[in-house]
């Protein structure tokens, strides 16, 4: 059992470290004789400042954890821009009011999951004759000669475009071809080339429109290679969107 000696050693201990300790306000708490309304308010000073040091503390460790950085942009601007190719890739790979019966009888099954005797009903649903008597085949087929007939021409798709207040139109596009599917390039020869898209702080508009052909919904093909998505834009070449239907 302590003896009332060893208490009152105890708290003069204390009030000794409080009196020599570097911590602003302790000294304060722990005054022997001083009224208890003054050593009240400087418990409850000391209380929240030591509160608040460790909330900050907390939230600085916290931040530190998260590894933040600060990204510096400098803008420039330019009274002539060059506006960079732009690809616009037709959601359809074809116009199928071109289809021939010959296209048919070769690419029929692999390209349009129509099977031969589905031939006739399905140009029928396109509006073409249908009738097969008498039809011979080609000995040989030109697949990038029925893309070039068979594919999305530029002035078709394209309604209208315009660069920093030029107009641009068809002739702005060159014709190339990327994994079987025909695609229109507008040219970086000239600021006034551009469509659907934006550069470096000046923006280029465009339109396209639809065809006007209704589609017979084809059928289900395991091996159909799929169409690139609509809208599709060639990576590295600003924004853009096109749409549109197959004829």
């Amino acid at each position: 059992m302590d003896s009332p000696g060893s208490g009152a050693r105890g708290a003069a201990s204390l009030a000794a470290f409080a009196s020599s300790c570097t911590l602003h306000g302790l000294g304060h708490v722990f005054v022997p004789g001083a009224p208890a309304p003054r050593r009240l308010l400087w418990a409850g000073a000391f209380l929240a400042s030591l509160g608040a040091f460790l909330l900050q503390a907390g939230e600085r460790v916290r931040h530190y954890a998260a590894y933040p950085h600060v990204t510096m942009l400098d803008e420039a601007e330019s009274r002539v821009l060059v506006f960079p190719a732009v690809t616009l890739c037709n959601y359809n790979r074809i116009r199928r009011s071109q289809l021939t019966p010959n296209d048919l009888f070769w690419l029929g099954k692999e390209l349009l999951a129509v099977e031969r005797e589905d031939f006739s009903r399905y140009l029928r649903a396109l509006g073409q004759p249908a009738d097969f008597t008498g039809f011979f085949p080609s000995k040989s087929y030109d697949l990038a000669a029925f893309y070039q007939r068979a594919g999305h021409p530029i002035h078709d798709m394209l309604l209208s475009c315009r660069f920093r207040g030029q107009d641009c139109g068809p002739e702005n596009f060159t014709a190339v071809s990327a994994t079987a599917t025909t695609v229109a390039t507008a040219v970086a020869t000239a600021p006034t080339v551009a469509v659907a898209g934006s550069a470096a702080g000046s923006s280029a508009l465009g339109r396209t429109r639809s065809s006007p052909h209704p589609l017979p919904h084809p059928l289900p093909h395991p091996h159909a290679r799929p169409a690139l998505p609509p809208g599709w834009l060639c990576p590295g070449q600003g924004l853009g969107r096109t749409q549109g239907r197959a004829g």
